[in-house]
């Protein structure tokens, strides 16, 4: 590989990492031009692809589900990566970084959110089983009826 893909390929890393990867995809490609053999730069373009897509539906989401879409679609990009003959493992490092680290912001932000409204969904059910009354019932067992005999 050259020194410009070379050079190509670690500012994208940055632009992933960064959660840039339509960018990264646009430098890759002018470096691909140099250099059209190399696989490489391909697999980076085509991991590029993968997630330019799902980074730009992220702002319609709200801060949870943005978290749950970047891990649903990890996995399903693991499962093509199984696909592949040679995966570079630097390109998927930088997605594994730039998803998870996203994909943690987001769930943070949700937190905060749900802390600030004091409206957590799973709190509310607790408090309202916690305020459920309880009904005692007469049962009586085997052993407590040989006891009265």
């Amino acid at each position: 590989m050259g020194i410009q893909s070379e050079s190509a390929l670690s500012q994208a890393y940055k632009l992933i990492e960064n959660g840039n990867p339509e960018q990264a995809k646009v430098l890759l490609e002018d470096a691909l031009t140099a250099n059209l053999d190399s696989d490489d730069l391909v697999f980076a373009i085509h991991c590029c692809s993968f997630w330019t897509e799902t980074f730009s539906s992220l702002p319609q989401l709200s801060p949870f589900e943005q978290g749950e879409s970047l891990v649903n679609q990890w996995k399903r990009f693991s499962s093509l990566l199984k696909q592949e003959k040679h995966p570079l493992e630097n390109t998927i490092y930088a997605f594994k970084k730039s998803v998870y680290s996203r994909a943690l912001e987001q769930y943070k932000l949700a937190h905060e959110v749900v802390g600030a409204t004091g409206s957590n969904t799973q709190e509310a059910e607790k408090d309202e089983i916690l305020d459920t009354p309880v009904v005692e019932t007469e049962s009586e067992t085997i052993e407590d009826k040989k006891d009265k005999e």
